[in-house]
């Protein structure tokens, strides 16, 4: 397997970062083929293009022989993303969801409604002005990748200011809180979560760094 190398992601990562995205977007797992949301567009609209976007100085991606196979995104400006993120893409992720997945993707249309009916309001933990999130395809992690992003990513936040940044992952996703907590991330806050239709027990989890305890 090709060893993968680590750099600043450009605009034209997008594409590439938004299949990653869907690959792994099931908790860890990947969504293709499982029926349970069927438009990988809408779904990279809802979690991964806003960064690729409009922070690409955040974005870093992994690249072997030639294709992304795993980034790291995320905002220097926890305390106004909320905001900026539905200025520039709620109208996007609207104008996807009417057109086209209500009468394409039936059943990712119903799930996107699900998660506004049960979308709870969150502020950014106290001392905590960045955010990430994460992904490596199956076939790449444990290989050492995901510690070269996030020292790739806290290194460019450290640039700015940053001593801390948090992430949001849920109790279904026992890889990634191995691999999280390895690093030294720290469980800041844990709470019921009624996310994925169907899935039961869910968790959200919060999770804080302090950069220099991955040194």
């Amino acid at each position: 397997m090709p060893e993968a190398s680590i750099r600043p992601a450009r605009k034209g990562d997008a594409s590439a970062i938004a299949e990653v995205c869907y690959r792994t977007g099931f908790m860890g797992e990947d969504l293709t083929g499982t029926g349970r949301f069927e438009d990988p567009r809408l779904f990279a609209l809802v979690f991964c293009l806003y960064f690729a976007w409009f922070e690409t100085e955040h974005c870093f991606v992994a690249e072997a022989d030639g294709k992304i196979v795993g980034y790291i995104i995320g905002s220097g400006r926890a305390e106004s993303f909320a905001a900026d993120f539905d200025r520039r893409m709620l109208w996007r992720i609207a104008l996807r969801l009417y057109a086209y997945t209500s009468w394409r993707h039936p059943k990712a249309f119903r799930e996107v409604l699900y998660w506004r009916r049960h979308e709870k309001a969150s502020s950014p933990p106290q001392g905590y002005r960045a955010l990430l999130h994460i992904n490596i395809l199956p076939g790449f992690q444990r290989r050492g990748i995901g510690s070269g992003l996030i020292s790739a990513f806290t290194a460019r936040l450290e640039e700015e200011g940053h001593s801390r940044v948090y992430l949001e992952t849920s109790n279904h996703n026992l890889k990634a809180l191995d691999f999280y907590r390895k690093l030294g991330f720290e469980e800041l806050e844990r709470r019921p979560e009624a996310f994925w239709s169907g899935v039961d027990d869910l968790e959200s989890i919060t999770m804080g760094l302090e950069f220099r305890s991955i040194e």
